[in-house]
């Protein structure tokens, strides 16, 4: 037989190499992505209150792990948020030569892109890291803020919602939600919203507040009355709200209510001195 045609024996071992080979390949791709997620999940609890710390366990990553793009990202993120722009800057370029895909890379880039006055470019880039890995709350969360910045109330809305997705405990995502809503006109929408956040955390005053405001807005005085009414009982010795509602009172022009309820709001030393 021809030298040019390889042996079946010899097939068989290259095939079983190749093989191992790749086998190998997908274990080390695995094992770095598991030590990826780990490490992510660990700078992501602490990149808000300890972004010295959250430096230092990026820089101990990347010892171990030079090429690990997440480790990158969170490096060039935490620079930006001590203000350290230009080295932030540098480990960014090197963050997108290895993986320009990489969620935590694509949110710095758009920390960064947001810091240098790009906004609608920040904006798709938050938006790109939300598309890569559905799971990042703060890409949906800053979307949905710079939508709201940039009058896109809608997609701020959408952005919003998806955060409220992800975290059902979190009542900033879904009164940001209402806010959103409220501002395109979808009243509706936004008095669910303002409600759901009531119901996470009742003492979010901004919230009562906008589902009263947008009670008003669709002319439901008898959801307002019950909203206060509800909340006067949940809070009896809360005058601001007594006074809100005296205020709302009288320019329903329920006057002699208005007056009863903006005198039970006085301080007790003024009615007995």
């Amino acid at each position: 037989m021809s030298e040019m045609f390889m042996s079946e024996g010899f097939v068989r071992r290259t095939g079983s190499i190749c093989l191992a080979i790749l086998l190998l390949g997908m274990l080390l791709a695995h094992q770095t992505a598991a030590a990826d997620s780990n490490f992510a999940k660990r700078a992501e609890t602490m990149i808000q209150g300890d972004p010295q710390g959250t430096l230092a366990l990026a820089e101990a990553e990347l010892k171990q792990h030079p090429r690990s793009a997440t480790a990158l990202g969170f490096k060039a993120r935490t620079l930006l948020t001590l203000g350290r722009r230009e080295e932030a800057e540098k480990t960014l370029k090197r963050a997108q030569k290895i993986d320009p895909r990489n969620a935590v890379v694509q949110y710095a880039h758009a920390k960064y892109l947001f810091e240098t006055g790009d906004h609608p470019g920040a904006l798709e880039t938050f938006t790109a890291a939300g598309k890569t890995d559905p799971q990042f709350l703060w890409a949906f969360m800053n979307e949905g803020a710079l939508a709201y910045q940039l009058k896109d109330f809608a997609r701020s809305a959408r952005a919003y919602e998806r955060a409220f997705a992800l975290d059902r405990n979190n009542p900033r995502a879904i009164f940001s939600a209402g806010l959103s809503y409220q501002s395109v006109g979808t009243m509706e929408k936004a008095a669910a919203a303002f409600r759901q956040t009531l119901e996470i955390y009742p003492d979010y005053p901004e919230a009562f507040l906008s589902l009263v405001s947008v009670y008003d807005a669709m002319k439901d005085a008898k959801s307002v009355d019950a909203a206060f009414r509800a909340e006067i009982a949940r809070l009896p010795n809360e005058p601001a709200v007594r006074m809100a509602y005296a205020g709302w009172l009288l320019r329903a022009g329920r006057t002699q209510e208005a007056t009863m309820l903006r005198l039970q709001s006085l301080p007790s030393y003024l009615v007995n001195g």
